[in-house]
C-alpha cells in the first residue's frame, strides 16, 4: 500500500482551540483551521485465488482545530446546530462535481452513559470505486464493471485558503443525503475512473432537521489522482458475470448489492 503523509507541524503539534463568539442572534467559530492532512491508497485482493491486486480507491484525513465543549453545548442548544458538515467534490476547471457529504456530530449519545462531548481533531472519508463501493461488490472474486485499476500515484498539494469563520446564519435545508461519520469512515462513490483533483469544504449542520448554516468555507491542501494504470487479472477472463449472478439471487437488485455495510 503506497502512504503518503503530510506533516503539519502548525496544526498537529499545538492543537489550539477554535474561537467562539455569541452574539445572541448569531454564533460564529472563529479562525477555523482546516487542512488535509492525509491520503492513503486502499488496495484489495482479487481474482478466485485472491492473489491479485487491484485499487478499491483512497482514503483522506482532515485536521482541524477542535471547539470547546461549552461552545459545542451553546450551539446545539441556543442555534440548533449539532454537527460540522463536509462537502467532498471533484474539480476540473470551473466544474465541480459533488462526490458525497457527511456529518460529524458534536456530541454522541450513549442508552446507559447519556450524551458525551466529541473533541473533533480529523475527520476522515474513504472515495471508492464504483466497483468498490460495497461490502457485497468487494466480495467478488472478480470486480465489477471490468474493474481492474490501480492507483499509481496520489499526492496532497498544498494549496492555503487561510483561516476562516463558520455562522449560524442562511439556515436551509440540505437537499442532498448525508452519511454519519463515526468510527469508520464514510464510504463516497467516485465512479468508474478516480483521476482528478478533490477539494474539502466544510460548514455547519443540523443532523435533526437536515439543515446547513452559512456559507461553505475550502479546507486548504487539494487531493490529486495524478495516474492510474490497469492490470491484467487472468483468472477473471471468460469468468461468470457476479453481478448477474447476484442479482438473480437476491431479485432486489441494486438495494442489496449497493449496500455500504
Amino acid at each position: 500500500m503506497k502512504l503518503i503523509f503530510l506533516v503539519l507541524f502548525t496544526l498537529l503539534s499545538c492543537q489550539k482551540y477554535a474561537g467562539f463568539t455569541d452574539n445572541d442572534s448569531l454564533a460564529t467559530i472563529d479562525n477555523v483551521k482546516a487542512e488535509i492532512i492525509r491520503a492513503d491508497i486502499l488496495e484489495i485482493k482479487v481474482g478466485p485465488s485472491r492473489t491479485q491486486e487491484v485499487s478499491r480507491g483512497f482514503l483522506v484525513e482532515v485536521g482541524l482545530n477542535p471547539i470547546k465543549e461549552e461552545s459545542a453545548e451553546a450551539l446545539s442548544r441556543k442555534f440548533h446546530v449539532n454537527s460540522w458538515l463536509m462537502r467532498v467534490r471533484r474539480v476540473s476547471g470551473a466544474s465541480r462535481e459533488d462526490i458525497g457529504y457527511s456529518y460529524t456530530p458534536f456530541f454522541s449519545q450513549h442508552i446507559r452513559l447519556g450524551k458525551s462531548f466529541i473533541k473533533t481533531k480529523s475527520i476522515s472519508f474513504r472515495i471508492n470505486y464504483a466497483a468498490m463501493i460495497s461490502a457485497n461488490l468487494r466480495n467478488f472474486n472478480c470486480p465489477a464493471y471490468n474493474h481492474n485499476l490501480l492507483i499509481d500515484d496520489i499526492k496532497i498539494i498544498p494549496r492555503d485558503f487561510g483561516n476562516y469563520s463558520l455562522t449560524t446564519d442562511k439556515p436551509r435545508p440540505l437537499n442532498r443525503p448525508a452519511e454519519i461519520n463515526k468510527i469508520v469512515p464514510p464510504d463516497f462513490n467516485g465512479g468508474l475512473k478516480l483521476m482528478g483533483r478533490y477539494q474539502v469544504e466544510l460548514a455547519l449542520y443540523n443532523s435533526d432537521k437536515k439543515e446547513i448554516f452559512g456559507d461553505w468555507i475550502p479546507v486548504n491542501n487539494i487531493v490529486e489522482v495524478s495516474y492510474e494504470s490497469s492490470t491484467q487479472l487472468p483468472g477473471c477472463v471468460g469468468a461468470p458475470d457476479e453481478m448477474l449472478i447476484e442479482n438473480k439471487k437476491d431479485k432486489i437488485f441494486p438495494r442489496n448489492l449497493f449496500r455500504r455495510d
